[in-house]
């Protein structure tokens, strides 16, 4: 699980210095005996997506084919994840071995249900002929509060590979996910956005999510 990845870090700095430090959202800032204690805290809130009113936007990435998540994949899928997670927040603040190992347990995690029950057929990979995996959309079905509410598709991940950024290729796998989920007669999907993350916070918005009345919750 991602929690059990996050680590305090400690700096030796002078108090002026702490003052100066930037400040992230996802971290909480403490200064103890000439150190700066930066502990991994992100506030995470849940967004929604109508996917009946889901307009596609931007062009596709010439030659990318979006298609569904195979076997084979997953064992691609933890160094893309890693590329794409490296200088964000809370997994900027791992060693390069930590991160590795953290996104492996996130995807096992997920392959094996603890997210929720895999959606297999609404799972996808974006690829082409010089990147064999572009990003990867994996999406679960989330439990209802109630026994009256039904099983909503939860986009648990989305990730681009860091060469293939800024080319509409997580546009077009949102794309494909939102045809499949629509075929399948789902409405909505949500999602979860951790607020110190401005580019996914910002890249969710623009795709149409808004904020769920629901819930809100620390990791």
């Amino acid at each position: 699980m991602l929690q059990d990845w996050l680590r305090m870090t400690e700096v030796g700095l002078t108090i002026e210095e702490w003052w100066r430090l930037p400040r992230n959202a996802a971290y909480k800032y403490e200064y103890v005996d000439g150190k700066a204690q930066i502990t991994p805290r992100p506030l995470c809130v849940d967004v929604v997506l109508d996917l009946e009113g889901f307009r596609k936007g931007g062009d596709r990435v010439k030659e990318l084919e979006v298609r569904q998540l195979r076997k084979g994949d997953w064992a691609d899928l933890p160094k893309v994840m890693a590329g794409a997670f490296a200088h964000v927040a809370p997994f900027g603040t791992m060693t390069d071995a930590e991160l590795e190992e953290a996104v492996a347990d996130c995807l096992r995690v997920t392959r094996e249900g603890g997210d929720g029950e895999l959606l297999r057929g609404a799972c996808v990979v974006g690829c082409d002929r010089h990147c064999p995996i572009a990003g990867a959309a994996l999406v679960t079905l989330r439990h209802g509060e109630t026994t009256r509410r039904a099983k909503t598709p939860l986009l648990t991940w989305i990730f681009v590979n860091p060469w293939m950024k800024r080319r509409g290729v997580g546009e077009a796998m949102l794309a494909d996910v939102v045809q499949r989920l629509r075929e399948m007669g789902h409405g909505q999907m949500e999602s979860v956005v951790c607020t110190g993350n401005s580019s996914s916070m910002a890249w969710h918005w623009r795709e149409g999510f808004v904020l769920s009345p629901r819930r809100n919750w620390h990791i």
